[in-house]
């Protein structure tokens, strides 16, 4: 076995949540008295914490006088609708299954805040994940290492045998900052050529392509 652990980043990788994100993103527009996203730009504008997201759809960004108000409402509203219309991938609860039976540890480390993290991780996921981190206070977020340092001792593992597996160039950055090797999937909220211009080398376009990388 290539890996005995695997830390999996959230959204676009784990979980479809665009178009909450995007709804929510929308909903903090309209209480600021702004025009709404387009489902796209959420696309490109998520992935990096929900501060980040505020500061890349708010008109202004952080010198908007407005942007606590806008930054505390989203996360109320998002924590409040993120089981709307968000869904696992395609085949991703038969990998966590299969990891499991096999005996590899898993955890969660995502952008989005932990009170989020918690709730999606044991709806969608229960008993399928050992650990789940979000953001934190008193935890930098990715791409530092914090997250990463702070699962793997929850989870009593090692770096040599861990894998990260996530969709975007935060993720990439993660998983080097962290000294651990990179799959990225092709499904999520980045490309291919994004992820390769990250440095990523290896890729999935298959959660059966992920179990196999992990397992061979």
């Amino acid at each position: 076995m290539a890996y005995d652990t695997v830390l999996f980043d959230l959204d676009g990788t784990l979980l479809d949540t665009l178009d909450d994100l995007w709804h929510s993103g929308c909903a903090m527009l309209e209480r600021l008295g702004e025009p709404p996203l387009r489902r796209e730009q959420t696309r490109s504008y998520v992935g990096n914490g929900m501060a980040n997201y505020v500061r890349l759809a708010l008109p202004g960004g952080q010198e908007n006088p407005r942007f606590d108000e806008a930054l505390a409402f989203i996360k109320d509203y998002y924590d409040s609708h993120c089981l709307g219309e968000t869904a696992p991938y395609p085949g991703v609860t038969e990998l966590l299954r299969a990891l499991k039976e096999k005996g590899v540890a898993t955890a969660v480390v995502s952008n989005k805040p932990h009170s989020a993290v918690v709730p999606l991780v044991e709806h969608f996921f229960p008993g399928l994940a050992s650990c789940a981190m979000g953001q934190q206070d008193g935890m930098r977020r990715k791409p530092a290492p914090d997250m990463v340092d702070a699962a793997l001792a929850e989870l009593g593992r090692g770096k040599e045998h861990t894998l990260y597996v996530g969709d975007s160039e935060v993720d990439v950055a993660t998983a080097h900052n962290a000294g651990l090797d990179c799959l990225c999937v092709s499904w999520g909220f980045r490309d291919r050529a994004q992820q390769e211009e990250a440095g990523c080398r290896f890729f999935a376009d298959t959660a059966e392509e992920v179990l196999r990388f992990i397992l061979d």
